[in-house]
């Protein structure tokens, strides 16, 4: 008897380990979403809209370290070739917590993104953010898998699959940036 894998579902997650000198100044991208937020929020229209806490960055050189190294990685070690589509900030204060979102185009699945990676920019020592994701396993529906995101960790999904980040439980804000990547 043969057997053949049709489907996988991987996910990806770990502390970013960056090169020696090369590491990532998450003091500047917290700045850079924090600041994205303030001019969000005084152009804000609709606070209900799930994106309404999405916080566009630009071009920042500490988040571009960070896509690099995560494209990089991909590409080296799992043959994945992909580039940035997106990337925004989430602030969280004390006892807020996401939508049950995902990031496909459903109009236009060929142009929606492959990855979304969720990295913990500023959380605290002692804190975590914990996420949820959904997913499917062949005949058993509506899976979950609960994963931890401290500070410098991330995780890196389909972006098909469905996710919430929890309620903060601590008392300090939390801070994640959110990416996607296409693939190339």
């Amino acid at each position: 008897m043969d057997k053949k894998v049709l489907s996988e579902i991987a996910l990806y997650h770990g502390s970013l380990d960056m090169p020696k000198n090369f590491d990532i100044d998450r003091k500047k991208i917290a700045s850079d979403i924090l600041d994205a937020g303030a001019k969000k929020d005084s152009e804000a229209k609709d606070g209900f809209y799930y994106k309404a806490k999405d916080c566009p960055i630009g071009f920042s050189r500490q988040a571009d370290m960070l896509h690099t190294y995560i494209i990089e990685k991909l590409k080296a070690y799992y043959e994945e070739m992909v580039a940035l589509d997106e990337c925004y900030g989430n602030v969280f204060q004390p006892q807020e917590q996401s939508y049950l979102r995902n990031h496909t185009r459903p109009m236009s699945m060929q142009d929606s993104p492959k990855f979304t990676m969720l990295y913990g920019v500023s959380i605290g020592p002692d804190a975590k953010s914990r996420i949820v994701i959904e997913f499917d396993d062949n005949h058993l529906k509506n899976q979950t898998c609960m994963l931890t995101l401290e500070e410098n960790d991330y995780v890196l999904f389909p972006s098909t699959l469905k996710y919430m980040i929890l309620p903060n439980q601590s008392f300090r804000t939390h801070i994640i940036l959110t990416s996607t990547y296409k693939v190339v």
